[in-house]
C-alpha cells in the first residue's frame, strides 16, 4: 500500500524519477534494506557493501538524529538549501516542517536507496511546493545535465546540506559531486560577473562601432577559398612564444601557414619583425586600445585587423591597416541595423580569450591544421606575458597579488606548472570547442613548458614544419584587398529614425510606469487589492508594449541580461506566496527595480544613439 501511494506521488510531482526506478535493475556493489531502529522503531537503512555493514541514519532514533541534523544550521529564509543524500528522508521531513517557506532541492545519488525509502516509508513530505527539485543519479550522463540545469536555475545563496554517513559510505560519489558543484557554481559566478561586467560595454560599443561595420568586410561571409585546407598558426602572448620567433620568421619568409595573431601577441611579433597577415581582437574593454598602440605609432599598414563587432570602440578609428569584422553572438546591434540574423551575418560566440573565439573562426573560414603557438595558459620562469609585452598595472612578470593566486595544472610534458584559476577556465573552454571540431580538423600544441590542451597534442615546431607544414607558398593574401561591403547604410538609417521615434515614447512613459507601480505599492500597503490590480494592468499594457520595440529588444534588454534572468525567475517563485498582499509587494518590487535600471540605461543610452544618427547622416 506505502509503494502504490508513493507511485502516485512522484507520478504527480517528479514523473522522471518514477520512470528511473521502473527502469531499474540492481547493478551496485551493495545492497540496501530497511529495518526498525532500536528505541522508537522508526526504520533505519541499512547498506551492506565489501562484506561490511553500515547505517544510513542511527540504528536507535533516526528522527532525534535528524533534528540534530538541522539543528546545526542557520538558515536564511531567502536562501536556497541543498541536500545530499535523502536516506529515508528524516533530515528532510525535519526541515521542511521547520522552515516551509525555504526552497530545496534534493539529490539522491544512489538509485537503490531511493527504491528503498519508497519501500519503507510514506513519501508524502515530497509533495512540499517547494521541492523545486529531486534528482536521482542513475550514473549516467542525465544526472550531469541535470546539475548543470539546477545550477543556472537557482538564485542567491545556497546552503548545502549534506547527510553525514554518504561522505564516508559513498566516497567517490561524493567528492565527485562536490567537484562538479564546486565548478558549475564557479562558472556560473564567472559568467554572471562578466555578464554584469560586459553587458553595457558590449552594447555601447556595437553601436559606437556601426560607421566601421557598415564599412567593412564581414571576414566570416566574404570569400574563404583561399583559405581551405590550408595550415594557420594563432600565435599567443604568453612566455613561450620567445622560443618560437625564429621557427616563425622562417614560416613567415617562406610561406608555410597563415600567422595570426590573438590580442597582445601583436607587439612581441612586430618587436621581433614579424608582420602577422592578420591580428585579431574583441575585448571591450578600454585597455585594447593599447594593444595596437605600436602599429598606430609606426603606422604600419600591412596587417589587416579583424574585430569583433563589441570591441572597444577607440581601438578603431586610429587603426592604420584594413580592417574586417566579425560580429559576435553577444551583438544585439548590427543585427538590427543591418536587418540582417545572427545566422546570415555568421556571427560567432564570445568566449573568455580570443584564441578560443579564432579556432571557431579558423573550422569557419576552413584552415586546416591549427596550431598553437605562445599558448601557455599558465606561468614560466616568473613570467605572465612574453618578454616584451605589459601595460600600465600589468608588467609581464608575476606580481605579488598573481602568487597568491597560484594554482598547479599538467603540463605538455606532464609536469606541474603554476597557473591561476582564469588560464584554468580558458584551458577548460578551449578544450571543449577543440573537442567539438577535432573529428574534422586537426589541432597541435607547440608550446613549450605550456598547459596541457585536450586533443591539442604537443609538438616541437620543428616537428610541425618537418610534418605539417612542408609546402612553401601556400598563403595567399589576396583576400586583403576584399572591397565587399555587405550592408545597406540606408537600412541602418531607417533603423536610427525608428528609434528616434521610440525615444520620444519612452521620454513619456518611463515617468509614467514609474508613477503607477509606486502608486500600486501604496495600494498594496493599504490592502486595496481593487486598486492594485488595476494599476498593475495599466503598468504592464506600457510595459509589453516596451517590451515588443527595437530599443528594448537591441538594447535595454541585453543591457540587462543578468538582471531580466534574475526577474522572470523571480516572479516565477513569487507566484507560490499564498498571501495576496505579500505576493503584490514582491512583484512590484520586482518590477520597479527593473524599470528604474532600464530608465538609467536608457538615459545613458539616449545620447550614444543620437551620436550614432549624426554621424550615419
Amino acid at each position: 500500500m506505502i509503494l502504490t501511494n508513493n507511485e502516485v506521488i512522484l507520478k504527480r510531482r517528479f514523473p522522471q524519477v518514477l520512470e528511473q526506478l521502473d527502469n531499474h535493475t540492481s547493478s551496485s556493489n551493495f545492497i540496501v534494506s530497511a529495518q526498525p531502529s532500536k528505541i522508537n522503531g522508526a526504520y533505519t537503512a541499512v547498506v551492506e557493501k565489501n562484506a561490511s555493514t553500515t547505517y544510513l541514519h542511527s540504528k536507535y532514533d533516526p528522527i532525534h538524529e535528524a533534528e540534530k541534523i538541522i539543528e546545526a544550521y542557520e538558515i536564511d529564509q531567502s536562501s536556497h538549501v541543498l541536500f545530499y543524500g535523502i536516506g529515508l528522508g528524516y533530515h528532510v521531513e525535519q526541515f521542511i516542517q521547520r522552515n516551509p517557506e525555504v526552497e530545496i532541492t534534493v539529490i539522491e545519488p544512489h538509485l537503490g536507496v531511493f527504491d528503498t525509502l519508497v519501500r519503507t516509508r510514506d513519501v508524502q513530505f515530497l509533495e512540499h511546493k517547494n521541492i523545486r527539485e529531486l534528482i536521482v543519479d542513475d550514473q549516467s550522463d542525465l544526472f550531469i545535465q541535470q546539475i548543470y540545469e539546477w545550477v543556472n536555475l537557482v538564485n542567491g545563496s545556497v546552503v548545502y546540506i549534506p547527510l553525514p554517513s554518504y561522505r564516508r559510505l559513498f566516497s567517490e560519489h561524493y567528492e565527485r559531486f562536490e567537484q562538479l558543484f564546486t565548478n558549475l557554481a564557479s562558472q556560473k559566478a564567472y559568467n554572471l560577473r562578466a555578464t554584469r561586467m560586459m553587458q553595457k560595454p558590449w552594447i555601447m560599443n556595437s553601436l559606437l562601432n556601426m560607421k566601421d561595420i557598415l564599412s567593412t568586410p564581414n571576414f566570416l561571409t566574404m570569400d574563404h577559398s583561399v583559405f581551405k585546407g590550408k595550415p594557420a598558426i594563432i600565435v599567443s602572448a604568453g612566455p613561450s612564444l620567445a622560443d618560437e620567433i625564429e621557427h616563425l620568421k622562417y614560416i613567415k619568409k617562406n610561406g608555410l601557414a597563415y600567422i595570426f595573431s590573438a590580442g597582445s601577441a601583436i607587439q612581441a611579433l612586430i618587436a621581433n619583425g614579424i608582420e602577422p597577415d592578420a591580428a585579431f581582437t574583441y575585448d571591450p574593454m578600454k585597455n585594447n586600445k593599447n594593444v595596437f598602440r605600436t602599429v598606430v605609432e609606426k603606422g604600419i599598414q600591412s596587417i589587416p585587423l579583424v574585430f569583433g563587432t563589441s570591441v572597444y570602440h577607440e581601438t578603431l578609428p586610429d587603426y592604420p591597416g584594413s580592417k574586417f569584422h566579425m560580429v559576435m553572438q553577444q551583438d544585439q546591434v548590427t543585427p538590427m541595423m543591418t536587418a540582417k540574423s545572427k545566422q546570415e551575418l555568421n556571427s560567432v560566440p564570445d568566449a573568455v580569450s580570443i584564441a578560443i573565439i579564432m579556432v571557431h573562426v579558423m573550422q569557419r573560414i576552413g584552415c586546416n591544421p591549427v596550431i598553437f603557438a605562445g599558448q601557455n595558459l599558465g606561468y614560466r620562469n616568473s613570467q605572465f606575458y612574453s618578454t616584451g609585452i605589459g601595460y600600465k598595472g600589468r608588467p609581464d612578470t608575476l606580481t605579488e597579488r598573481d602568487r597568491k593566486n597560484v594554482i598547479y595544472t599538467e603540463d605538455v610534458y606532464g609536469n606541474q606548472i603554476e597557473t591561476n584559476e582564469g588560464f584554468e577556465r580558458m584551458k577548460s573552454e578551449l578544450g571543449a570547442v577543440i573537442e567539438r571540431y577535432a573529428d574534422d580538423m586537426t589541432f597541435i600544441n607547440t608550446t613549450k613548458g605550456g598547459a596541457k590542451i585536450e586533443r591539442a597534442p604537443f609538438m616541437d615546431m620543428e616537428r610541425v614544419i618537418e610534418t605539417y607544414l612542408a609546402e612553401s607558398g601556400v598563403v595567399d593574401n589576396t583576400w586583403q584587398q576584399c572591397l565587399d561591403r555587405p550592408y545597406r547604410l540606408q537600412t541602418a538609417i531607417d533603423a536610427v529614425v525608428q528609434l528616434a521615434e521610440e525615444i520620444e515614447w519612452l521620454d513619456r512613459m518611463f515617468p509614467l510606469m514609474l508613477k503607477q507601480i509606486d502608486e500600486a505599492n501604496a495600494a498594496a500597503a493599504a490592502n486595496d487589492q481593487q486598486k492594485v490590480d488595476k494599476l498593475l494592468a495599466k503598468f504592464d499594457h506600457q510595459f509589453m508594449k516596451m517590451k515588443k520595440m527595437k530599443i528594448y529588444l537591441s538594447f535595454l534588454e541585453p543591457m540587462n541580461a543578468a538582471q531580466v534572468e534574475m526577474m522572470v525567475k523571480n516572479l516565477e517563485r513569487f507566484q507560490t506566496v499564498e498571501d495576496y498582499f505579500k505576493r503584490a509587494e514582491k512583484i512590484i518590487s520586482e518590477f520597479k527595480a527593473f524599470i528604474c535600471k532600464c530608465f538609467d540605461d536608457y538615459e545613458e543610452l539616449r545620447p550614444v544613439l543620437m551620436i550614432l544618427r549624426s554621424r550615419l547622416g
